[in-house]
């Protein structure tokens, strides 16, 4: 048993080396590269003379939105989407899609550079984005249109809306209870922010 542990250790460690290694060479490469690139030049524009050529590779798979799974990461560890649907109770069955979904679907779309509704779609069609943020699709753009206008038709006008101190260490919302301890807010918020969205 140990020695599969030792095993399994010094494989984890020398796995690590070659990653190091390889990001070293890439470094060192980028920084030959540069260095070369920057003389007289007397043959005209550098931009756009590449002559590439795209393949569709049989295993592996990108996405320009990689950093979302890390920012999934840290919607789970900080609690936010237990806190939107304990906040925000809105729909009486979630087919399949929780307050939540709908509210990081809406953030997900702007933090991948979305403009409108309609963009959602090309998230929902991506893949490698569905599996970087474990998810097995999305609310569509019709469906997240209807959320935003459901949750906008239950919100009186008169209610009051979140209200956080200026030095961000407390926090009430419309209903006075607390936020989870523990919560930190960087910035007053004194009532949503008024996103664009064209429908």
């Amino acid at each position: 048993m140990k020695s599969t542990r030792s095993r399994e250790k010094g494989q984890a460690k020398g796995e690590r080396r070659r990653l190091r290694e390889k990001l070293a060479r890439e470094a060192r490469s980028a920084e030959r590269r540069l260095r070369g690139a920057v003389v007289p030049n007397f043959s005209g524009p550098v931009l756009g003379r590449a002559n590439i050529v795209y393949e569709l590779a049989e295993r592996t798979r990108g996405t320009a939105h990689g950093g979302m799974g890390l920012v999934t990461r840290l919607v789970k560890a900080v609690g936010l989407a237990e806190e939107v649907d304990s906040s925000l109770q809105l729909l009486k069955l979630h087919r399949p899609y929780h307050e939540s979904d709908h509210v990081l679907n809406l953030a997900f779309n702007a933090l991948c550079g979305g403009q409108r509704l309609d963009d959602i779609e090309l998230r929902r069609r991506d893949q490698v984005f569905l599996d970087g943020i474990g998810a097995e699709s999305l609310p569509d753009p019709t469906t997240a249109g209807d959320f935003c206008r459901f949750q906008q038709s239950s919100r009186h006008l008169d209610e009051p809306k979140a209200s956080i101190s200026c030095d961000g260490t407390t926090a009430s919302w419309p209903d006075g209870r607390l936020p989870t301890s523990g919560t930190r807010v960087s910035h007053v918020i004194k009532q949503p922010p008024k996103v664009a969205l064209r429908v």
